[in-house]
């Protein structure tokens, strides 16, 4: 959703105003009203499906989660990484070691996207902003998943969706 589509739907008082603004929303992405197949919704609502099954999150649907939310906007990562690294913790050793910090074990999930298979507009988007990929990379707790680097893409990826279909 656009930083615009966002204040007008703050703004919805009542259900007729929220029908017609998801109305709206769904037109703006439509290349084709009068054929009654909206390919963006249909992509969306397929994603949604996937997203939450895939990244539900203490009891969150998986489609609102950072990584729901990449996987709604870009679709699967054609390139996907896991890791594991050691990271000082944030509590001190006990015994104390000659450092002072106790070592834990982080998981680091990356997800990559090479410009070339982006939808064109996406590409283009991306490329202006001087990127030849687009990378997300995710710290995975053991309650909930936060962005570690690439969260600035999602904007571009909303902005392009009302180009691409």
């Amino acid at each position: 959703m656009l930083p615009d589509e966002e204040r007008a739907l703050r703004e919805v008082r009542s259900d007729n105003e929220a029908a017609d603004f998801i109305r709206r929303f769904w037109e703006r992405r439509d290349p084709d009203t009068s054929d009654g197949i909206n390919p963006a919704q249909e992509t969306f609502w397929q994603r949604v499906e996937a997203a939450d099954r895939l990244y539900e999150e203490d009891g969150q649907r998986g489609s609102l989660t950072v990584r729901g939310g990449v996987l709604v906007l870009f679709g699967s990562a054609p390139v996907f990484r896991l890791r594991q690294q050691a990271a000082p913790a944030l509590t001190p050793a006990r015994p104390p070691r000659a450092q002072g910090f106790a070592v834990t074990r982080i998981t680091i999930e990356e997800w990559e996207y090479h410009a070339d298979g982006l939808p064109p507009y996406l590409a283009a988007l991306v490329r202006d902003d001087g990127y030849e990929r687009v990378i997300f990379k995710f710290l995975i707790e053991e309650d909930r998943t936060r962005f570690v680097e690439g969260e600035e893409f999602l904007d571009l990826a909303a902005i392009a969706a009302i180009n691409h279909f």
